[in-house]
C-alpha cells in the first residue's frame, strides 16, 4: 500500500524479476528511464537488473500485489539514491 503522494525510494535493482499488479489506485513508474501511468487491472514486469521506483499520484492509496521470482529478492537489492525521477515536477 502506498500513500497518496509517497514515492516508494530510493530507486533500486534486484536480481529477482517481479511483477506488481495495481488492485485500485493511481501510479507513476520509472524503470530505466522511461516514466508511464499505471491504474486499476495494469501490471508490470520488472525484469532482473531493472533500476525502478514508483510513486502514487492520485488522492486514495495505491494498492499493489507484488510477486517475486524467488523468495530471496531482498538479499542482492542496490539502490540509487542519486536516482531520483520524482523531484522535477
Amino acid at each position: 500500500v502506498i500513500e497518496p503522494g509517497q514515492v516508494v525510494k530510493p530507486c533500486h535493482s534486484h536480481k529477482a524479476e517481479e511483477v506488481a499488479y495495481v488492485i485500485s489506485g493511481k501510479g507513476r513508474v520509472w524503470v530505466d528511464g522511461v516514466m508511464a501511468n499505471l491504474l486499476d487491472g495494469d501490471a508490470i514486469l520488472w525484469s532482473s537488473g531493472s533500476k525502478h521506483c514508483l510513486k502514487n499520484i492520485g488522492e486514495k492509496q495505491l494498492i499493489l500485489l507484488c510477486t517475486f521470482s524467488t523468495p530471496e529478492y531482498q538479499k542482492d537489492y542496490k539502490n540509487y539514491e542519486e536516482i531520483t525521477p520524482f523531484s522535477v515536477k
